[in-house]
């Protein structure tokens, strides 16, 4: 009787602590996982990142982690599987969350405009649109704002990608890899955002074409922005509003602290790609870059519609399913 007891005793302490365990476990901590790209556009993660920023702000007991990402379409699907909470990310994958998400991913923020560029090969002839028959033009994913962008492009110049039976082959690369290709010869342009376009044109590897910010006449173009999802935001409103006064931080200090800002760029792109930026580029890229904590609805419509009329999805959000109001 006394061995029986014993041992029912030490059941109840392993399945005790078993629980116990449960309960500290990392589903149990408080956290805020952020997205954002090793890109000049994502400033505001970047510095906040380097600087601590949000240490300084959240309570000690909430965990903070920077989850890097290459493109956005990788990133919605990390939204829709529930690994990140808040992101920096571009106006058409935001797009995309938000009606893959039915409407459960929304902009909490904007971030930049004006930040990708449209480069081709210095090697290449390319001079008109027309020249972009039978080439291959690389961007970082597909169904990002690049990749949308460009086939708005293509079709407002009359030519057609080669997997809608056209001559223009669109090729997803990696940033960091797209050096190497278009050195090869095995990419003739490319699509990216900055500083992946500024770096190719510092180092004579590519010239530039045109600027996104031109693209569809609109001369303030969203290239970034902040979403987060409504389960999120409800659940964690504080977090949220800290965040967004640390995003809102960040911004002015690459306003008022312009060299301090681009040396902590440098290093954090460094620390996540193995890709060493020379000064003068980003100097060349925050010519044309903007930052703004406002979302520019003008432009992010737009690239709704173009998301559209390019045959990705068959409706369309509308305002107020797109855009959350924190305060």
């Amino acid at each position: 009787m006394i061995k029986k007891r014993k041992a029912l005793i030490l059941i109840i302490i392993i399945i005790a602590f078993a629980f116990g365990g449960c309960r500290n476990n990392d589903d149990a901590v408080t956290k805020i996982r952020i997205a954002y790209f090793p890109n000049a556009t994502h400033a505001q993660a970047l510095i906040m990142k380097n600087l601590k920023l949000l240490e300084a702000k959240l309570p000690s007991d909430v965990k903070i982690e920077y989850v890097p990402f290459n493109a956005g379409s990788s990133e919605v699907e990390a939204f829709l599987s529930g690994h990140v909470d808040v992101g920096y990310i571009g106006p058409v994958p935001a797009i995309n969350a938000n009606l893959k998400s039915e409407g459960d991913i929304v902009i909490i923020a904007g971030a930049a405009h004006a930040g990708a560029t449209l480069v081709v090969s210095s090697n290449s002839e390319i001079d008109s649109f027309d020249d972009f028959e039978n080439k291959r033009i690389a961007i970082p994913q597909f169904g990002n704002t690049q990749h949308i962008a460009l086939l708005n492009l293509l079709t407002e110049n009359g030519l057609v990608d080669a997997l809608k039976g056209g001559n223009v082959e669109i090729v997803p690369v990696k940033n960091s890899d797209i050096e190497v290709m278009m050195l090869k010869g095995e990419i003739d342009a490319a699509f990216v955002p900055e500083p992946w376009g500024g770096d190719l044109i510092q180092k004579g590897v590519a010239r530039r074409y045109t600027y996104e910010s031109k693209l569809f006449g609109v001369i303030e173009d969203t290239t970034a922005l902040v979403v987060s999802s409504r389960q999120y935001l409800e659940e964690h409103q504080e977090i949220i509003k800290i965040f967004v006064s640390v995003h809102n931080e960040a911004t002015e200090y690459f306003r008022n602290n312009p060299d301090m800002a681009k040396a902590i760029i440098i290093e954090e792109i460094e620390k996540t790609t193995g890709k060493s930026l020379a000064l003068d580029t980003l100097d060349q890229i925050y010519y044309f870059l903007e930052f703004d904590n406002e979302p520019m609805k003008e432009s992010i419509m737009l690239y709704m519609k173009i998301f559209r009329d390019e045959g990705f999805v068959d409706g369309v959000a509308t305002d107020q399913e797109l855009f959350y109001d924190i305060n």
